[in-house]
């Protein structure tokens, strides 16, 4: 292990970004085709870089992809948090006057709210049933306190590892129904203050103004010295959109959102058909 991925000097490789729920996989689950490791690990020998993006939680990222975890750099969050091999590469967290206004309205318009850190996920919702999904399906390292309002002074402690930076980095709130309405109303609240996008068929994530994958992406190209026309992403969902438009060749998954379609250059086959593994294999030699 060796730093963090970089683009090798004068190399034809490409920056490739995907994201994870309804793209390669089924919501929530750890169902991921097996062969999506044999491929990444390729794809990073013949000098691509792989960044995997979500608005999966670090820890659930990267027990879902541990067998290839060093050739891979790590979207978290929808944007807020960067990390390869250990080693963090952006931390954007979000200002505490808003996530305390916020968590309020959360909690009264969602059915389980939760705040992730760089180290854990959090809620103070006592739903079992949310637990065992967070701990079962995403197998996020799921923390719980009493209030969420209290998490800014829990987590101004060090790291107890040294490795993370610190900062609530993003609020969401599971709804009953579609989350594109609910995103709406607080977009009209909280829309000069933060970016507020759906994540998922039922999750409403918030993050820092001016915050999400695409934001992320543009910076991972700066740092790795990756142009527009170098980049590949594919999504499905409305928080995939700022990605795709950073990325010279977009894709969208047959199932995805029709404004994800629209931003797409492409629209490939169904997710369950492991439609973007049939595109990765196009770049290996």
């Amino acid at each position: 292990m060796n730093g963090v991925l970089r683009k090798e000097k004068d190399s034809m490789g490409k920056l490739i970004a995907t994201d994870l729920d309804g793209t390669l996989l089924p919501e929530g689950t750890f169902q991921l085709n097996p062969e999506y490791y044999e491929v990444i690990r390729r794809l990073h020998d013949e000098g691509h870089v792989f960044v995997a993006a979500s608005g999966r939680h670090y820890s659930s990222m990267r027990k879902l992809l541990e067998p290839v975890w060093e050739d891979v750099i790590f979207l978290c969050g929808n944007g807020t948090y960067v990390a390869c091999r250990g080693v963090s590469m952006a931390v954007r967290p979000l200002p505490d006057r808003l996530y305390e206004e916020i968590i309020p309205e959360m909690k009264k318009n969602g059915i389980f709210t939760c705040a992730d850190t760089p180290d854990a996920m959090w809620t103070d919702s006592d739903s079992e049933m949310f637990q065992r999904r967070l701990s079962g399906g995403y197998r996020v390292n799921l923390k719980r306190i009493d209030d969420l309002r209290q998490l800014r002074d829990v987590n101004a402690k060090p790291s107890a590892d040294g490795l993370h930076d610190r900062g609530v980095l993003k609020c969401a709130m599971y709804t009953e129904k579609d989350a594109a309405p609910m995103a709406e109303r607080f977009k009209q609240r909280f829309g000069s203050q933060a970016h507020i996008m759906t994540a998922g068929e039922r999750w409403v994530d918030c993050v820092p103004l001016g915050v999400d994958k695409g934001t992320a992406l543009s910076q991972i190209q700066q740092q790795l010295g990756f142009s527009r026309e170098d980049t590949v992403a594919f999504g499905d969902n409305g928080n995939d959109v700022g990605m795709l438009n950073c990325a010279g060749e977009s894709y969208c998954v047959a199932g995805g959102r029709d404004e994800v379609k629209r931003a797409a250059r492409h629209v490939i086959g169904r997710m369950e058909d492991d439609a973007v593994l049939d595109v990765l294999k196009r770049f290996l030699a």
